[in-house]
């Protein structure tokens, strides 16, 4: 079998540095998981004019040569001991390539819907530079591991220029793939320009797009990859199997080359309540410390979110929060539907918080109606690292109603934390939640059939109930601690990647 060596793994974000949601956690952990094996693991990525947060460690600064590129650089930072390759100044004309993320309006037309021309253009150009960027830092490796849509393109511009190792494409959610504008595929509508250095290899990718081989940037990195994964075997397993909202020419792709489910896993060097900088540390080792912990952490979470003197957050009650982008495909109307019942409650309060993914749910939160209810948050913000790990730390449930879940994080990481999750029966969620059995006590989850408001409310009543049962809830959060969905747990992800690799590696070499 071949030997992994080295990784190079290309990104659009990474925890520390550029995050939006479970993708910048999920690399660095795997990057870190990588480099406990002895594997060598070099990170690229776009820097965005918004982050300035890596620009105190700055360790070495390479110019690429580029003829019209407005002066291309390579900036080399170190993150937690891993090199992060940022690539700046990528501009060509009016176009930057990926001047914005995450904190600015308008990339949401890059991170979740149907990209402009200029979106698709801003990732082109960044896409166009990667063979560069490997030749410039001596960038050798093993395998390339391309990770989102956001990257997939790569793989195209890559294997143009003649690189031979084999190259891993990871999509994090099949909703988002990058489709292709409609009026790119038109060549005289390319800002590229007769003159740019990109017109030999865009005339190859709009020759494709016009020729309607492709849709997506993610089914263009499908069809130069030597394998195509995605972060739960539950999800590929469905996605496979029909699951809607999957394009189908997008899941006949996924069919042909084979696609592949490993599951996240958990960084512990973040993700660890013991030694966790942004709450009141406790330890998980005995029920009893848990039980402070959440205590103490949920009096400072009601100061961080200002709910005021009238609105406190019960220490005694059971806090049940909801964390996530505020989207239909987190079920957030069925549960806004039953709010009401729940602010009746006597033993539970529940805490919604998260970014609203469209205009609709903006309104329904921030609605002055929601702000009066007992028992009952709502704070309409993306939640940065340090509100992420309180909230955690004080909840007792994480409910995660998704209607669909390729991993999901949240339970995971509230499971460390020791809080119970309330989940959708569905993709990633059936690999890592195992429904409580007050019989044999056995399991440490609540299971949701169906994401309607009413088998939601079901599923936080039956949560309600068991956590008055002190006895029963001390087993319950006990057992989710206790499970290990580290990197290299029980479940192996990172030994999966690694067993992946070698093998296309060992397939490349014998072409």
């Amino acid at each position: 079998m071949h030997h992994i060596k080295k990784v190079a793994i290309v990104t659009p974000e990474f925890y520390g540095d550029t995050m939006v949601g479970g993708l910048a956690v999920s690399v660095h952990g795997l990057a870190h998981a990588l480099k406990q094996k002895g594997i060598d693991v070099e990170v690229v990525m776009p820097a965005y004019e918004t982050d300035r947060s890596l620009s105190k460690n700055l360790t070495q600064e390479t110019e690429i040569e580029w003829k019209h590129i407005t002066d291309p650089k390579i900036q080399t930072f170190r993150k937690d001991g891993i090199p992060i390759n940022k690539i700046t100044g990528l501009r060509l004309g009016d176009l930057t390539a990926y001047s914005s993320y995450a904190s600015v309006p308008d990339i949401d037309d890059i991170a979740y819907r149907k990209m402009t021309r200029r979106a698709f253009e801003s990732n082109q150009l960044f896409s166009a530079v990667i063979p560069r960027v490997f030749k410039k830092a001596g960038l050798n490796p093993d395998v390339v591991h391309l990770m989102e849509w956001n990257t997939a393109a790569s793989a195209f511009f890559l294997r143009q220029s003649s690189f031979s190792a084999p190259i891993v494409v990871t999509s994090h959610n099949l909703h988002y793939i990058g489709e292709v504008p409609e009026e790119i595929s038109d060549s005289s509508s390319s800002g590229f320009g007769k003159q740019s250095p990109l017109r030999k290899m865009m005339a190859l990718f709009l020759k494709y797009a016009s020729g309607n081989l492709f849709e997506s940037l993610l089914e263009l990195g499908i069809h130069y990859a030597d394998a195509i994964t995605t972060v739960s075997p539950q999800e590929a397993k469905e996605v496979l199997n029909g699951r809607e909202g999957v394009k189908p020419r997008l899941r006949e792709k996924l069919r042909e080359k084979g696609l592949i489910g490993i599951l996240n896993g958990i960084d512990p060097t973040i993700m660890n309540p013991a030694i966790d900088n942004f709450i009141e540390k406790y330890s998980t080792r005995e029920y009893s410390e848990i039980e402070k912990g959440k205590k103490d952490n949920k009096a400072k979470l009601a100061g961080e979110l200002n709910l005021g003197k009238e609105r406190q957050i019960h220490p005694d009650k059971m806090l049940i929060s909801m964390m996530c982008r505020l989207a239909e495909q987190k079920s957030i109307y069925e549960v806004l539907n039953i709010v009401d019942q729940i602010s009746k409650s006597e033993n539970a309060q529940l805490l919604i918080i998260g970014n609203p993914a469209d205009i609709n749910v903006a309104q329904k939160v921030d609605d002055s109606y929601y702000s009066r209810l007992e028992n009952v948050f709502i704070h309409s913000t993306f939640a940065q690292p340090k509100l992420q790990h309180r909230v955690l730390a004080a909840s007792d449930a994480i409910l995660q109603p998704s209607k669909w879940g390729p991993c999901g994080y949240t339970q995971l990481e509230g499971m460390v934390y020791g809080a119970v999750p309330i989940v959708t029966n569905i993709g990633g969620h059936r690999n890592t939640v195992v429904p409580f059995n007050s019989e044999n006590l056995s399991g440490y989850g609540i299971t949701i059939e169906k994401p309607t408001s009413e088998l939601i409310l079901k599923s936080i009543q039956r949560a309600a109930e068991l956590f008055q049962d002190k006895g029963m809830w001390k087993v319950a959060v006990m057992n989710a601690v206790n499970e290990d969905f580290t990197w290299s747990g029980k479940r192996d992800s990172v030994g999966n990647y690694i067993s992946l690799y070698e093998r296309i590696a060992e397939k490349r070499a014998q072409r």
